[in-house]
């Protein structure tokens, strides 16, 4: 099976899990990112998320999961930006939001 083909939470799961000693879920990580829970703990996880996962899986993931930019956007800045800063990343965050602000 092609990597196109891999639905995009099992993309995001291999990626966020794959250097950390303690695995995330799904479901934690979307809470995580829409800040509905601690995620303090989870920030290795969340670090992983943002910066290696490609823009295309992780706009289908935030699609996927109902994450709006704006909630990615500020689970970014507050656990990623600090010590692992994504220029691009961000950049794509603010683009995004503001079309989704657009289209409201």
């Amino acid at each position: 099976m092609g990597p196109e083909l891999l639905s995009p939470d099992r993309v995001v799961l291999g990626s966020v899990n794959a250097s950390v000693p303690h695995e995330i879920s799904i479901e934690v990580l979307i809470e995580a990112i829409k800040g509905t829970t601690a995620a303090d703990s989870w920030r290795p996880h969340l670090v992983a998320f943002f910066t290696e996962v490609s823009f295309d899986v992780l706009d289908r993931f935030l699609r996927r999961h109902g994450i709006r930019a704006e909630e990615a956007l500020q689970c970014y800045l507050r656990y990623v930006k600090p010590t692992d800063a994504k220029p691009l990343v961000e950049e794509w965050l603010h683009e995004r939001r503001d079309l989704e602000d657009s289209v409201a």
